[in-house]
């Protein structure tokens, strides 16, 4: 059976564990950021690109799910990141930085995890939610330093994986009662006194 083949079965139960295993990864991975986790993951896009032939292009880095890094060094207004960002890029969207190593190298380092269970929710809207964080930060701030940037598209990850967390503990109580409906089973529930305002 092969990887995709075995997340088809799992359970809202199974991905809640994936997302909140991921949502734990990457408040660790915010907590210790610093100088040498930082030259880490721009090393770590270095080295893939280099190896993948994707570093001729100093306008473009990391491209996944329809989303592209887009140098923004030279700032927003800057021509090819401004056709970029009204026009597009083919059918991607753009995700424009000042550090597109480094975004590259955090966005590889965050999908480490996410490609655990990745078939069973929006991964383009993962990745779109990236690209938005970012440009948002550049439209945003002057002075945007690299720990910065790094915070808020991890804050931001983490936002967004805790709603779907959410969405997968409904499940998880849905899939109880199929459960229970299927093995007929009587699931007894605690008798609680309502108390209303005319009775008191």
């Amino acid at each position: 059976m092969d990887d995709q083949n075995f997340m088809e079965n799992f359970k809202a139960k199974d991905i809640y564990s994936f997302i909140n295993y991921h949502i734990k990864d990457l408040v660790n991975v915010r907590n210790k950021l610093d100088e040498k986790m930082l030259n880490q993951l721009e090393k770590f896009w270095d080295k893939y690109s280099y190896e993948n032939y994707l570093n001729r292009d100093e306008y473009k880095a990391l491209r996944i799910a329809k989303v592209q890094v887009v140098n923004a060094e030279k700032g927003l207004n800057n021509k090819f990141v401004k056709e970029t960002i009204t026009g597009g890029i083919g059918y991607d969207e753009p995700c424009p930085t000042r550090y597109p190593r480094l975004l590259s190298g955090l966005m590889m380092r965050i999908h480490e995890e996410f490609e655990y269970y990745q078939i069973h929710v929006n991964k383009f809207m993962f990745y779109d939610h990236i690209a938005r964080t970012s440009y948002a930060l550049e439209k945003k701030h002057k002075n945007l330093t690299k720990h910065d940037m790094c915070k808020e598209v991890l804050s931001e990850q983490i936002k967004l994986l805790t709603v779907w967390k959410q969405d997968f503990a409904n499940g998880m109580y849905f899939e109880r009662f199929n459960d229970i409906n299927k093995e007929n089973k009587t699931l007894y529930l605690p008798m609680v006194k309502i108390v209303t305002m005319n009775a008191c």
